[in-house]
């Protein structure tokens, strides 16, 4: 009797073997959904890993999960280290490992020696939304253990995955209505140019703070070397040429009475006259964006031809007004 029952097991055990040699070894899923926002705001969100903690439902599993990164705040290279004591979470890390703006990122996941996968990002413009689409993809070796639990687990990862794409749909999607009905946005007209002295910077998000002051002061030393003055019609602002992978490229800007000359890396420019869609933003620095992306919706839906770099105009100065929801930013589009 027992030999016929371990035969019998053998027999299950080499069918079972032989059946996972037409099982690939390759683990693939890939799922997408349309979100009513540009490719570059979903991108700016994909591309930064901290954003990832207000809407990845992997990150979201374990409430007591510890999170860090390293010191690369976005792009390649940037990285995110997890740990949980929850079995279905473990420990692990998750790597920027390609990134093109407005197209694709990708990542590789190390789940602490239990295995490797690589989960990616497709941007696709479709009309006035986007076409996200996510793949994830691990290969499970020859094991036909985990050829079968792969098997079995398919659709536990796909029903994972749509709720994941549900989840930034959502949040993204929440985040360009909320940026849009409480923004009070105007067509305005620069009647004269004005002129200002400016250092020109290219740097990380976190590094822009510190700039900013060291530039301020070197400003106003050679505003008054030139013999010049702060001018009283506009307040000192900053010109905003690219952002791309958390590094800015900017100008941080000091008016003047009358030009000045570029002198010592410190460049003489005119803010040149004309029509502008302008917007007030109340609160941090570093959270305009919402009021950026509404002008640009601003100008999509009235047909609008923006025709240069955005500029942020600094009203209050932190250094007299404490109450950071006070501070004013008047944010200036120019257009055609």
């Amino acid at each position: 009797m027992l030999k016929k029952v371990f035969l019998g097991l053998l027999v299950i055990i080499l069918l079972l073997g032989i059946g996972s040699l037409f099982i690939s070894n390759i683990h693939h899923i890939e799922r997408s959904t349309y979100i009513n926002a540009s490719p570059k705001v979903i991108f700016n969100e994909l591309n930064t890993l901290s954003s990832w903690e207000k809407w990845n439902t992997w990150l979201q599993m374990d409430t007591t999960m510890k999170i860090s990164y390293n010191n690369i705040k976005s792009g390649v290279g940037s990285e995110i280290l997890w740990s949980s004591a929850n079995q279905n979470v473990g420990n692990g890390t998750m790597t920027i490992t390609k990134s093109e703006p407005d197209k694709t990122v990708e990542t590789e996941l190390n789940f602490n020696g239990k295995g490797k996968g690589i989960n990616g990002f497709k941007l696709e413009p479709a009309g006035d939304s986007t076409k996200l689409t996510t793949y994830f993809t691990s290969d499970m070796g020859w094991n036909p253990v985990f050829k079968y639990l792969s098997l079995m687990s398919k659709k536990a990862m796909i029903e994972m995955t749509d709720n994941g794409l549900k989840s930034i749909k959502d949040y993204i999607e929440q985040m360009m209505l909320s940026a849009t009905p409480d923004t009070k946005i105007d067509l305005v007209e620069m009647k004269e140019s004005v002129p200002y002295l400016a250092v020109h910077a290219i740097a990380s998000a976190d590094k822009i703070s510190g700039i900013f002051e060291s530039a301020n002061k070197l400003l106003k030393e050679e505003i008054s070397k030139q013999k010049l003055e702060v001018s009283k019609s506009i307040s000192p602002f900053a010109i905003y040429y690219k952002a791309a992978n958390d590094t800015f490229e900017f100008d941080v800007c000091m008016p003047t009475n009358v030009a000045g000359k570029s002198s010592n890396g410190i460049l003489s420019s005119n803010l040149r006259a004309g029509r502008y869609i302008m917007s007030r933003y109340f609160g941090r620095y570093e959270d305009t964006m919402a009021t950026h992306l509404a002008i640009q919706q601003y100008a999509k839906d009235n047909k609008l031809a923006i025709d240069g770099p955005p500029v942020e105009v600094y009203v209050t100065d932190p250094a007299v007004e404490k109450d950071v929801s006070k501070w004013e930013t008047d944010i200036y589009y120019p257009i055609q």
